[in-house]
């Protein structure tokens, strides 16, 4: 049985320690170095690859969902061998 990824979340957030962020924790975390690396390839390189800067935009939101979904799963894992 598959729960929701609210009710997973309002379990943890009632439990103290562990390794899971909220998601919104998350994203401000990851967020900053991904912000200052846009930055400086936008101003670094020149006016005709300035586009590839962007790139590190979509690079952010896989990470950001790929760290996302590797914690629920700890979650889950660690979730599961405490039933057992």
């Amino acid at each position: 049985m598959v729960k929701s990824y609210k009710a997973i979340r309002n379990r943890v957030e009632n439990r103290r320690g562990g390794m899971f962020l909220k998601p919104d924790k998350l994203y401000w975390v990851v967020m900053p170095p991904f912000l200052i690396g846009a930055l400086i390839l936008y101003f670094a390189l020149p006016d005709g690859k300035k586009i590839y800067a962007f790139s590190a935009v979509i690079v952010f939101w896989v990470v950001y969902y790929g760290v996302r979904y590797y914690l629920l799963n700890q979650l889950r894992k660690r979730k599961s061998m405490s039933r057992d």
